[in-house]
């Protein structure tokens, strides 16, 4: 975060130094910009709501601030404004603590509290798009009743929902009956990971989510609820999505989520390679619906307006309620919503005022959105897309003068005295001026708040978004000419303009891809965090559902980093890219592959591209998975040495760290991929820390028999995709004190054995499982080993003394 900040702040100090005649005018401008005033006032109800424990705080602060500062005001102006400031804090006090309220009225709040799973039957309709996967769905559902232990009761809140199982007629406004589980949301499994638990909370006031399982009865009503607009808009969308693939081949069918993601808000088919070109590249907000691609639309609509010969002001009127429907069309995704309010309020002070201030239209915007919902103030969207905004309205006038003005003519020369190519040469100065200050402002407004919210920075989209932007325009332009040939079954042509999208799409990817691999195009920022001793060997092991990454932190002043393993790519999205941006982990010695399994290298490639390490080091064994092709691609790309080892080789031996391999032997003949899992063995100041990955049956038998040491301190293992594992004879000779294992109740070749767990509790073995424990970090050094939980820091076993 320092050095994210570091650069925000030098950027702050150059434009406030170069722009010293036009931030006067911004600062005015704020002064001119009552609502925007009002708009800070509200935070501040806001965040007193949110920290204070009673409404008697907020009643005595504002009876305070209004006898201390009208008393001193001679005006009645100011005295007007000054109660209106108060009034304003305290609405805003008023309507965060009614949200807070709310939600601890819920039935089984104080349950969920105290984390408590409660099992219920109940009634709700479901108040969101339905996102389908293989086996299972998810959405949001809004609760009106619910029953347990023979007593009802009636509710009105949103949670969210997971049906694990195929259900047919699922959509919006479908009212279902059910049997379930309230399950309390969950803070990150690891520094840096989604947390649910408050994004939830932020978003539905829902303190839990609701699982209907396999084998729950859940019954789709006939009856519909909710609004016939959303509802539409929805149907309309799913029908316009499907258009938009319409004539193309299944190899660029990527290309045509892509496109759907970027103009309808679809992002629930967006393959996870191409967001993650997006990101690298500082380009993300061009992959969601948002300001921009808002703008386009509302700015096509208001010129078919005006061909159309509509007055300018009721052209204006009329384009308000398009883009309004526009954001009910992406499914109502907070980032469209913003910006459709935002701009809404905007063309709104047009059509009253033909010079519109944008400092108070965007005061009165965050008004708006945040009487709607005062809870949007604690999202990482709503503060960035408001902190760009100001920027760019208080900043970029004067940056944009500072740019140009080296190529300018003489402003005292008349215009009517320059040639064309001198008029030609200030209109592209002003053009090019003014992108580039936008594009300036823009990073500088998001820069703290992306270092502080994701450890995240890509300066590169300073240059980016000037390439990309217009290209992006042109997709969502396009994109509307489809929609349009779409609704007069002009197929051919809707074919045309899909071909011809896809071709921009993919020519916007190329640009992404090249401008994520430019050095220095990103960097993790890192946060706040304790140091690691410099004599110390840390694993930190991450997975859910068997997928499996873990990050090796080397002893020394000078970290080093090793990753085995980079999980699938849900892991690697939520669980091991957030620890390696909260790290500031930006390149890594050396990556290990255990074996061919999408749980495991899934998100290898992207791994690769991102962090680069210097080796990837492999069984000599077959691999088979989907990723491996990829993962090869991109290590040739990026000049990364490849290594292949067998049974018996030392692949690193440094700082005191030796990792040797036990298995494979070599021959490749294991049948599934996981009996050709690397086994390691990690030795570290007396300590040893036995990995077995997915291996079975099989493998365990194989390094009985070759008689290798294999007892260790510690076993870290998976769960083989057939056979059973951990075998009592294997356990025997491996003898750990500490276990972490995997272990999910879904699919069943994921859940740890019985026998294994009567086993190690025999033995008096410490268990942890990644379920529960979330990230587990394991920590040696001399004369001491510490395996902490993330999840619950007090079960955590430390070991003193080598046996």
């Amino acid at each position: 975060m320092g050095i994210a900040n570091c650069i925000f702040s030098q950027n702050i100090q150059f434009v406030v130094k170069n722009a010293s005649i036009s931030l006067p005018k911004g600062i005015n401008g704020i002064r001119k910009a009552p609502l925007l005033v009002m708009l800070g006032f509200a935070i501040l109800g806001i965040l007193l709501g949110d920290w204070g424990s009673f409404e008697g705080l907020g009643v005595s602060l504002g009876i305070l601030i209004l006898a201390s500062v009208t008393a001193f005001l001679r005006k009645w102006s100011l005295r007007f404004v000054s109660i209106g400031a108060c009034v304003t804090t305290l609405l805003f006090f008023v309507l965060q603590i009614g949200e807070l309220r709310h939600a601890q009225r819920f039935p089984i709040a104080e349950e969920l509290s105290q984390g408590e799973t409660v099992e219920i039957t109940g009634k709700g309709w479901i108040a969101s798009p339905v996102r389908e996967f293989h086996r299972s769905s998810s959405m949001t559902v809004m609760l009106e009743s619910l029953s347990m232990d023979g007593k009802t009761f009636s509710c009105r809140q949103k949670v969210p929902c997971r049906i694990e199982k195929l259900v047919t007629g699922l959509e919006y406004g479908s009212r279902i009956e059910f049997e379930g589980l309230m399950i309390p949301l969950e803070g990150p499994g690891s520094p840096g990971a989604f947390d649910a638990k408050a994004f939830y909370f932020r978003q539905l006031g829902a303190l839990g989510s609701l699982r209907i399982r396999h084998g729950d009865p859940v019954r789709v009503l006939e009856e519909r609820v909710g609004s016939p607009l959303v509802a539409s808009a929805l149907k309309l969308r799913s029908h316009l999505e499907d258009g938009l693939q319409r004539g193309l081949p299944e190899d660029v069918r990527d290309y045509a989520h892509l496109i759907a993601a970027m103009t309808l808000g679809a992002r629930e088919n967006s393959p996870e390679e191409l967001e993650e070109l997006f990101r690298l590249s500082g380009t993300m907000h061009l992959f969601a619906v948002s300001g921009l691609h808002v703008g386009v639309v509302a700015y096509i609509l208001f010129m078919t307006a005006l061909w159309m010969r509509f007055p300018k002001r009721r052209a204006v009127l009329i384009v308000i309620p398009l883009i309004l429907f526009y954001a009910l069309l992406t499914g109502l995704r907070p980032s469209a919503v913003r910006a459709a309010i935002m701009l809404s309020v905007f063309l709104g002070g047009i059509a009253i005022s033909e010079q519109a201030r944008v400092l108070n239209s965007l005061g009165l915007a965050g008004l708006i959105i945040l009487l709607i919902h005062p809870q949007d103030l604690f999202r990482a969207g709503f503060q960035l897309s408001f902190a760009v905004l100001f920027c760019i309205a208080v900043l970029a006038p004067g940056l944009k003068g500072l740019l140009s003005k080296p190529f300018l003519t003489d402003p005292f020369i008349p215009r009517s005295l320059l040639s064309f190519r001198q008029r030609s040469g200030n209109w592209l100065a002003h053009l090019i001026a003014g992108a580039l200050a936008l594009s300036i402002c823009a990073w500088m407004g998001s820069a703290g708040l992306l270092s502080a919210h994701f450890q995240s920075l890509a300066p590169i989209g300073v240059i980016a978004n000037l390439f990309m932007i217009p290209i992006a325009s042109m997709i969502i332009c396009v994109a509307m000419v489809g929609f349009i040939c779409q609704g007069l079954h002009l197929g051919w042509l809707l074919v045309l303009m899909n071909k011809l999208n896809v071709g921009l799409a993919i020519i916007l990817t190329m640009m992404a891809q090249y401008f994520s691999t430019l050095p220095n195009a990103n960097f993790h920022t890192g946060g706040p965090g304790g140091e690691k001793p410099v004599e110390e060997l840390r694993l930190e092991i991450l997975g859910q559902n068997g997928d499996s990454a873990i990050l090796i932190s080397m002893p020394g002043v000078e970290e080093k980093f090793w990753v085995i393993d980079s999980g699938g790519v849900r892991t690697y999205q939520n669980e091991l890219l957030p620890l390696l941006r909260k790290k500031g982990i930006n390149r890594l010695e050396g990556a290990f592959i255990t074996h061919g399994d999408s749980g495991h290298i899934g998100a290898m490639p992207v791994l690769l591209e991102t962090v680069r390490p210097k080796v990837l080091i492999e069984p000599n064994a077959k691999n088979r998975a989907r990723s491996y092709p990829d993962i090869l691609r991109k290590a040739e790309a990026f000049d990364i040495e490849k290594r292949q080892v067998s049974a018996g080789d030392v692949p690193l031996e440094t700082d005191g760290v030796k990792i040797v391999v036990l298995s494979p032997n070599g021959s490749g003949t294991g049948r599934l991929a996981d009996d050709r899992a690397l086994v390691l063995l990690v030795e570290y100041k007396g300590w040893r820390i036995l990995l077995t990955s997915d291996a079975g049956f099989d493998t365990e038998k194989e390094l009985i028999e070759a008689g290798r040491n294999l007892s260790a301190d510690v076993w870290i293992r998976g769960q083989h995709n057939a056979l059973p594992s951990g075998l009592e004879e294997f356990v025997s000779e491996v003898d750990p004190r500490i276990v972490v294992s995997s272990h999910s109740d879904y699919p069943v070749s994921e859940i740890i054995s019985e026998s294994l767990r009567e086993n190690l509790k025999r033995r008096g073995t410490s268990l942890f499982t990644l379920d529960k424990a979330g990230m587990v970090t394991l920590s040696a050094k001399s004369g001491s080993l510490v395996v902490n939980p993330y999840s619950n820091p007090d079960s955590g076993v430390e070991l003193t003394e080598q046996e």
